[in-house]
């Protein structure tokens, strides 16, 4: 089961897919209206969902992309960066897509929580993401439905959006770094650039939120190939950026 919680003053929405045994839990509750918290690296909201946990459902490390529940304030907790949880939390679920869209969301904002349905005009591409191992959906990003996907790679977390153009397709990794516009910065996006140069489809680029991110601009029939491509590359340049600079 995917979860959508769809921010209502802006046309944003983000996912969770819920692990198999929580599905039937968080069914009967949704949907419900919640306000969405930022903490440190972290967003969470309240829910009327109350989980009867033991020690052992417990961990004291989490791990970004998992999507875990915190049993003080009920709450479904999303961590998209290198921070910890206050206390001990329950793994529940995953996000779905790059986490890079969690650090637009802002502490106060309003929103519903409620199943996600698949948009059907991008059937035939979730299906073919599906059948390569990916958890995907279609949320809403300016009002607009696109398709983000994610799955792991060994050690690594591939994550991208799709946006879908009459003219065929942009495909944008989540955040590899910011990017600040200083010297270093720069050399690591020109290092990246180097990097890909006998990729036939993938190109380092800056994101519309300044973040150093692997983009392809492609035509429909080379979607495939270019998804291909990314998960070829993407854990190498992970692995390089983490040796080199991190």
């Amino acid at each position: 089961m995917i979860v959508e919680i769809v921010i209502m003053d802006k046309e944003d929405s983000f996912l969770v897919k819920l692990d198999e045994e929580q599905a039937s839990i968080w069914r009967n509750v949704i949907p419900f209206e919640t306000e969405l918290n930022v903490w440190k690296e972290e967003v969470y909201f309240s829910t009327p969902v109350e989980l009867k946990l033991s020690r052992d459902d417990l961990v004291y490390k989490v791990v970004p992309g998992r999507v875990y529940y915190w049993s003080p304030g009920k709450a479904m907790c999303l961590f998209y960066g290198l921070t910890e949880a206050y206390t001990p939390v329950a793994p529940i679920g995953q996000y779905v897509g790059p986490l890079t869209s969690l650090r637009t969301v802002e502490s106060g904002e309003k929103a519903i929580v409620k199943e996600h349905c698949i948009y059907d005009k991008y059937a035939d591409i979730i299906q073919g993401l599906e059948q390569r191992g990916y958890l995907v959906g279609t949320p809403l990003s300016d009002g607009t439905r696109i398709i983000v996907a994610s799955k792991s790679i060994g050690r690594y977390r591939l994550s991208f959006n799709i946006y879908v153009e009459d003219y065929g397709y942009h495909i944008e990794s989540d955040e590899l770094l910011p990017y600040l516009g200083d010297y270093n910065s720069i050399r690591i996006l020109r290092y990246l650039k180097e990097l890909l140069k006998d990729s036939r489809l993938l190109r380092a680029d800056i994101s519309e939120e300044n973040s150093i991110v692997i983009t392809s601009g492609i035509n429909k029939e080379d979607l495939w190939n270019a998804i291909e491509e990314l998960e070829q590359y993407y854990p190498l340049l992970i692995k390089i950026l983490w040796n080199i600079w991190i």
